[in-house]
């Protein structure tokens, strides 16, 4: 019941016929947007996060846990591996999607203290500032930044700072010619369109065990996505574009999610917790034409938007 989507140039995934903006992303056990590059374009084309950074990750297709309260497709909960806090090390590596350093080690060889950190640069971007056209109609360019700061205490449990961050742009351009023997110099039109989208997510956790079996976790999260579109429609005899339509978006979430986990032996786990969100949306629709007299006419539509969502839950394993 899983597939692509049938499209080799995407990330995106269907489950059971459902859309792929159904799915449900955790990173570090909370709702993050969609961590891919280009998510608004295709569903997503690269993953923004190295497999570098990532532990054990859970993917549910149906009939998943209470806790995750907001899928209905399905459910990727991703989580980062802590660093190497015995021993620093780093890692250059060069890819058909990317070049990019991975680093991880200790902050001091007296605490468990550790990072990682891995930033990756498209091969196609970097090949692109270089000169190198690898495609007539336009490009794609994108970055990314993932991290894990992992703080263990003695006495107050293990603080984890954590977060992404990831860029994408995409130009592309078609010219066509309409009718080429009438007027050569003024019936070549062209449409471009620029796209540039960027996710941000950063997070501060905390485990602490009240006892052997029990322990409490917490997480603090801010996410954003910001999302623009610029479509022109442009005659190549003109000066000024025809018309054009400029798309902006941005979704932000703050999240509060806590829940304690009980184990009482190996057959039963209880676990009850809550999340809070407060979400701001915003997205703005604007349109230039052409009049009959020649001039240009713009034109702006703009929503605005709040929430705010409890969800709570318990569940017996």
């Amino acid at each position: 019941g899983v597939t692509g989507g049938g499209d080799d140039l995407n990330n995106e995934i269907v489950i059971r016929g459902n859309s792929p903006n159904t799915l449900l992303w955790r990173l570090e056990g909370v709702e993050v947007p969609n961590p891919n590059h280009f998510a608004r374009l295709t569903g997503g084309s690269v993953s923004m996060l190295s497999a570098n950074v990532l532990a054990k990750t859970d993917f549910f297709t149906s009939a998943f846990p209470a806790e995750y309260g907001n899928g209905i497709a399905g459910v990727f909960d991703l989580r980062f591996r802590k660093g190497n806090n015995q021993k620093r090390e780093t890692t250059i590596d060069a890819g058909v999607l990317g070049v990019g350093v991975f680093t991880e080690g200790y902050f001091s060889k007296k605490s468990d203290a550790s990072y990682l950190v891995n930033y990756r640069y498209s091969t196609i971007g970097l090949l692109e500032n270089f000169g190198v056209k690898l495609n007539e109609g336009g490009n794609l360019n994108y970055q990314d930044v993932n991290y894990n700061i992992n703080l263990p205490t003695k006495k107050f449990g293990t603080f984890n700072l954590y977060g992404l961050l990831g860029k994408n742009a995409a130009n592309s351009s078609e010219t066509e010619n309409e009718d080429i023997d009438v007027n050569p110099s003024t019936d070549n039109f062209t449409n471009k369109t620029e796209s540039d989208e960027s996710t941000f997510i950063m997070g501060l956790g905390h485990r602490v065990f009240i006892k052997d079996q029990t322990y409490l976790k917490t997480n603090i999260t801010y996410s954003s996505n910001d999302a623009k579109q610029n479509d022109v429609l442009q005659n190549s005899g003109a000066v000024d574009p025809l018309d054009s339509e400029l798309f902006d978006s941005k979704s932000e979430a703050f999240r509060l999610s806590s829940f304690i986990n009980h184990k009482f032996n190996s057959k039963h786990t209880l676990r009850s917790g809550f999340t809070l969100s407060h979400l701001k949306e915003k997205n703005t629709l604007s349109f230039t034409d052409e009049t009959d007299d020649g001039t240009l006419s713009t034109s702006q539509d703009e929503i605005n938007g709040t929430a705010n969502v409890l969800q709570s839950y318990v569940q017996w394993k």
